[in-house]
């Protein structure tokens, strides 16, 4: 599935799921911790969604919200890979994104995550490699190559998961 795809899909989802108009901008107002987790809790239910569709088979729902979304064995991303739904590099997203979600999920010391920090204490490949994974929805290829400060790199993040 192409990047137009998937966004198309994402805010057809987004109706069907009756998520309150504007959720997704809504998004960019949160704080980095909220808007992790909720951007992550939005496309596994997407996730969920299309694998279901693919499937054609809706007595799977109760499974598939049940498994795990990036176990490497047999994750819904797994599936969805394995099926042609998503490439490689929306792997990649979808696996870094729940990495980061679960990192700050399960460590409450964690509730004051933001961006800026995280990304200060990394060095620049490691950066790079960072927004890089989790830039795959920004349509402006220039812009993921031009960062050159965390502040820049927290918009790139912010402006990818968003759509």
């Amino acid at each position: 599935m192409d990047t137009a795809t998937l966004q198309q899909t994402v805010e057809q989802m987004s109706e069907e799921m009756s998520l309150p108009r504007g959720f997704l901008e809504g998004l960019l107002k949160e704080d980095d911790w909220s808007f992790v987790i909720k951007a992550h809790a939005f496309l596994e239910a997407v996730l969920t969604n299309v694998l279901i569709e693919a499937f054609q088979w809706p007595e799977l729902k109760n499974l598939l919200v049940r498994l795990d979304m990036s176990d490497v064995r047999i994750g819904k991303v797994k599936f969805a890979v394995a099926i042609g739904i998503i490439k490689k590099d929306g792997e990649r997203f979808l696996r870094e994104l729940s990495k980061l979600r679960n990192d700050l999920v399960h460590d409450i010391g964690n509730l004051g995550f933001n961006f800026k920090e995280h990304l200060s204490g990394l060095d620049r490949n490691q950066e790079k490699a960072f927004v890089d994974s989790l830039s795959y929805f920004a349509s402006d290829e220039d812009l993921k190559e031009r960062y050159k400060l965390s502040e820049t790199s927290c918009l790139i993040i912010r402006r990818g998961l968003s759509g």
